[in-house]
C-alpha cells in the first residue's frame, strides 16, 4: 500500500544511512537530501549511484561523490 509523507522521520533516514554503510561526514548532505520530495527513495537512488562511481574510481564515499551523483539524478538540475 502507497502512502505519502511530506517528510521523512529522522530515524528513517538515519536507519538507510546505516543501512549503506555511510561516514560520518557525508550524512549532512544526505539528510539534507532526503527534507527534498521523495526524500528516501533520492537518497536511496543516490547511494547506489555513489557506490557504482566510489568503486570505479576506487575511492572512498565523499560528499563531492554524493553531490555529483545526486546532480546526475536530480531531474530539475537543481543539485544539493
Amino acid at each position: 500500500m502507497r502512502t505519502n509523507k511530506s517528510k521523512p522521520a529522522a530515524k528513517d533516514v538515519c536507519m538507510l544511512l546505516d543501512a549503506w554503510d555511510v561516514p560520518a561526514d557525508a550524512r549532512t548532505l544526505l539528510k539534507t537530501i532526503a527534507q527534498k520530495p521523495g526524500g528516501l527513495r533520492t537518497i536511496d537512488r543516490t547511494l547506489k549511484l555513489v557506490h557504482v562511481l566510489a568503486a570505479g574510481k576506487n575511492e572512498p564515499i565523499t560528499e563531492r561523490l554524493i553531490k555529483g551523483a545526486y546532480e546526475r539524478l536530480s531531474s530539475n538540475g537543481e543539485g544539493a
